[in-house]
């Protein structure tokens, strides 16, 4: 998975420089390539720090009120360009007693990022819903609903949270990514008292993933 994109980044590169390229169009497609693998490559590396980071023991959080509203509207706006790349619609529904919390912004929003990539790219047609809700126990619930893929009847979803994992094995070749994302988001979580979850009525019928604050 680091080979994978720096071969991108790499050839599309090289093309373009020898002039290997039939007109402006067909350059710009080659460098388009090289700056995502350039990008994939930025947010494995990305995925490891943090979680050596988390893992170390390097990492304190500080918990401050948060209005939880305005934090998943700013999450979801840096992915409203990416969703509409795949005519996605993205749309946040919310459902609060209330929308202050008390926890870490950068470590929430860090955790919701992590749900929303996944979720734009296992997604290539329908939509995604973010809801805010209170449960019956009074603790905020933000669910990132997806009409993507979906993961398969019978999968363990627990061990999707375990390092270098995907949905199945041929996931990583057709979607990319190193099986960091869900692992990274997980001990996040952890950091901030959370609890994730997901859940799939099977493949092709999209997922929910759920932050219990």
């Amino acid at each position: 998975e680091l080979v994978t994109p720096l071969n991108h980044i790499n050839g599309y590169i090289s093309m373009v420089l020898e002039g290997l390229y039939e007109d402006e169009a067909e350059r710009d497609s080659y460098l388009n390539t090289a700056l995502s693998g350039a990008n994939e490559l930025l947010t494995i590396v990305r995925n490891v720090v943090d979680l050596c980071a988390v893992e170390g023991q390097k990492l304190a959080v500080s918990k401050t009120p948060v209005n939880l509203r305005a934090l998943v509207d700013e999450v979801c706006g840096q992915f409203a360009a990416r969703a509409g790349q795949k005519q996605l619609k993205l749309t946040v529904e919310d459902r609060l007693d209330g929308n202050e919390v008390w926890t870490s912004a950068d470590t929430l929003k860090k955790i919701l990022a992590q749900l929303l990539d996944n979720a734009v790219k296992f997604t290539d047609q329908g939509q995604i819903t973010v809801r805010l809700r209170t449960d019956g126990e009074g603790r905020p619930v933000i669910a990132v609903e997806d009409s993507g893929i979906g993961i398969a009847e019978g999968t363990d979803t627990a061990k999707l949270f375990d390092k270098f994992q995907q949905g199945d094995i041929g996931l990583n070749k057709e979607y990319g990514g190193a099986g960091l994302g869900l692992t990274v988001a997980g001990a996040f979580a952890g950091l901030i008292g959370a609890e994730l979850a997901l859940h799939s009525p099977g493949r092709g019928r999209g997922t929910v993933a759920t932050i219990r604050l």
